[in-house]
């Protein structure tokens, strides 16, 4: 299933965790169910590292780490990616930094 994130949220910005939340329970329904999933980023002009934070750790969550098996990424801007880089390297302090998210998001 291709999930394109501008045609979802009819914008070009990501930066609602409670939107991050949103897809997270979309993507974990399907995983769930078996299929596979793209995450499309085609239109998304920007993100905020808490939207990735609070996606992509919940997805793990949900999933189980062996969800890159069946998640996958395309259309992401050279910003983007550097932000998932960045994210990738510094996932630790990002965990310390908006795990008060979780408690409020709850």
């Amino acid at each position: 299933m291709n999930l394109v994130l501008s045609k979802i949220f009819e914008t070009s910005v990501l930066v609602s965790p409670k939107k991050a939340i949103q897809l997270c329970t979309m993507i974990a329904k399907k995983v769930k169910n078996g299929d596979e999933v793209v995450i499309d980023f085609h239109g998304i002009k920007a993100t905020t590292l808490a939207f990735l934070y609070v996606l992509f750790s919940n997805v793990v969550k949900e999933c189980g780490k062996d969800v890159k098996k069946v998640i996958s990424v395309i259309n992401a801007s050279n910003e983007l990616k550097e932000e998932f880089k960045y994210f990738k390297q510094n996932y630790k302090d990002l965990c310390d930094k908006f795990s008060g998210l979780d408690a409020v998001l709850a």
